[in-house]
């Protein structure tokens, strides 16, 4: 049985010894969801006392006394764990420096204005891969009253800087309603009743690894040009997001040895390139050349194993008109072994298109 670390409720900041900074939110959804996943799952739950609390009995409850603590115990606690959801609600803003014993109100008057410094708080789900690299990692992003854009952009770069497995976005106006984002953009809209499944199906995927077998690439000039041409005349398909850092899409080639001529993982710019060797999807690893390949790869040369094709251009738009399968993050087994013998797009990831 899969273990998860879920935190609730508010996280304090502390003003002096009986003051505390913190938000209005008890955690009655994060409770709601602890339990759901605790008929499938092992559930250590972190709070603060006060919070709401799970219902069922056998989830082991830990309290925390303020933001520092619950910092120190999630990340003693993260590499223990196959996933954290940090579902806390982090007073951000918290005093400089606390006082020391309690505010002395007697000195003061009615009215007398009291400097106090604020800081920005650490951002926690920032510092869990540094801890526990291969946990599956949930983390939260809620503002309020701003656009579904704005409201996106700013889940996905807390997706992409913590490197979480996904982020949900929601706005104070409907907590029910729950945008998953993740790392390739795709934006997956959620009820209460249906992201526990999620997070499950997330953290059950078996994942493929990747092993660099070489670092040179031997390219004949046919594929070269071929992949060359492709992705010329769909640059303007590729995004380009999050402050110009990554890429978004993958140009794919079938070398006339079998091997695949793709784009690389993470690129910066469409030049980045990887040849996919082999993929053994018996023990789910990916052979490669040069750096690692796109994430797709799996799929990707199960597409070229099972349609006589020679390439595959790849792209995050939903294009109209072609067969539509369901979504499942990138690189796991359940997005991998698709039957499909056409062009198809993956409900909200994108589009492969088969270039015949």
């Amino acid at each position: 049985m899969v273990k998860i670390l879920i935190t609730g409720g508010p996280v304090h900041g502390k003003l002096d010894d009986v003051k505390l900074i913190t938000n209005r939110f008890k955690g009655g959804l994060i409770a709601k969801l602890a339990d759901e996943l605790s008929e499938n799952a092992e559930i250590i739950y972190l709070t603060s006392r006060g919070s709401k609390l799970p219902t069922n009995n056998d989830i082991k409850i830990i309290y925390h006394d303020g933001l520092f603590d619950y910092l120190d115990i999630v990340l003693k606690m993260a590499p223990e764990m196959d996933a954290v959801i940090l579902g806390g609600a982090v007073a951000n803003l918290i005093p400089q420096t606390p006082i020391n014993g309690k505010f002395p109100s007697h000195n003061y008057k009615e009215g007398d204005v009291i400097n106090i410094p604020f800081v920005i708080a650490p951002r926690v789900i920032d510092k869990i891969k540094q801890v526990a690299p291969k946990v599956h990692l949930f983390g939260f992003k809620l503002l309020s009253n701003v656009s579904h854009e704005a409201l996106i952009d700013a889940a996905y770069g807390v997706a992409l800087e913590s490197k979480a497995t996904c982020v949900f976005a929601n706005d104070t106006n409907d907590l029910t309603k729950k945008y998953a984002v993740t790392k390739e953009h795709s934006v997956i809209e959620l009820s209460t009743e249906t992201y526990a499944d999620f997070i499950m199906k997330a953290i059950e995927d078996k994942y493929f690894s990747t092993v660099v077998e070489c670092k040179d690439l031997d390219i004949d000039s046919y594929s070269l040009n071929l992949f060359e041409s492709l992705k010329n005349k769909y640059v303007e398909k590729f995004e380009k997001l999050y402050g110009g850092k990554y890429r978004f899409g993958t140009v794919a080639v079938k070398m006339p040895d079998g091997r695949i001529l793709t784009t690389g993982r993470g690129k910066k710019e469409l030049s980045e390139m990887a040849i996919i060797n082999g993929v053994n999807y018996e023990t789910n690893v990916v052979y490669a050349s040069g750096k690692k390949p796109t994430l797709n790869a799996p799929l990707i040369k199960h597409i070229f194993d099972t349609n006589d094709i020679s390439a595959v251009i790849h792209y995050h738009e939903l294009s109209e008109g072609l067969k539509i399968e369901p979504y499942a993050f990138p690189g796991t087994v359940r997005d991998s072994l698709r039957d499909v013998k056409e062009s198809f797009v993956i409900n909200p990831h994108g589009t492969f298109l088969f270039i015949k």
